[in-house]
């Protein structure tokens, strides 16, 4: 069981709201966050005769929030195979992972030029996405699938920054050119 999380202040949202999150992760996120996510366990407390309290994905575990997002076995796989490719070596548990959503997790470095935030919000619209497409559509949810969807999101993002630090690089002025200093004093 994950621990609950740190209290959220001011503070942890306002650099929330002024994050680098992708758009198509951030709800999904700012409800982790508030214990808000559809899992079958919320669903079932509000609707207990149309929804099971199981995950509908593994249907071994109960559907809270973490698990819905990271200890179902299938999207665990996922989290470890995409930030074992982009992100430092570590041992990646459902209890860390988790934990890199609320305030002052363990620091991460990215592998490559990508702000974490960006990353890992990635990752977590990849596992939303295929995970509403397997509850709404009766679409297999494939870990091999969900990584190929952050691999290419993962290239598309990081071909948008070097486009963006190239444009910027473009704009900023030609350093100083050094010259001798000009000699003003003159004979009179």
């Amino acid at each position: 069981m994950v621990a609950p999380p740190p209290p959220l202040t001011a503070t942890f949202w306002s650099s929330f709201w002024k994050n680098q999150i992708p758009h198509n992760a951030r709800n999904v996120w700012w409800r982790l966050l508030i214990n808000n996510l559809p899992s079958g366990l919320h669903l079932h407390s509000i609707i207990p005769d149309m929804v099971e309290p199981l995950c509908r994905v593994c249907g071994t575990s109960l559907e809270t929030s973490q698990h819905l997002l990271f200890s179902c076995p299938k999207k665990l796989e996922v989290w470890q195979g995409a930030l074992s490719k982009y992100v430092e070596e570590r041992a990646w548990t459902a209890d860390f992972i988790c934990s890199l959503f609320f305030p002052d997790p363990d620091p991460v470095k990215p592998l490559y030029d990508i702000p974490i935030f960006i990353l890992i919000g990635t990752i977590l619209a990849s596992v939303w996405r295929y995970h509403h497409a397997f509850v709404r559509e009766d679409q297999a949810f494939e870990p091999r699938m969900v990584l190929a969807a952050v691999d290419l999101a993962i290239t598309q993002i990081r071909a948008q920054l070097a486009e963006k630090k190239r444009q910027n690089e473009e704009r900023e002025p030609p350093p100083p050119v050094d010259h001798p200093p000009v000699n003003n004093n003159f004979p009179t």
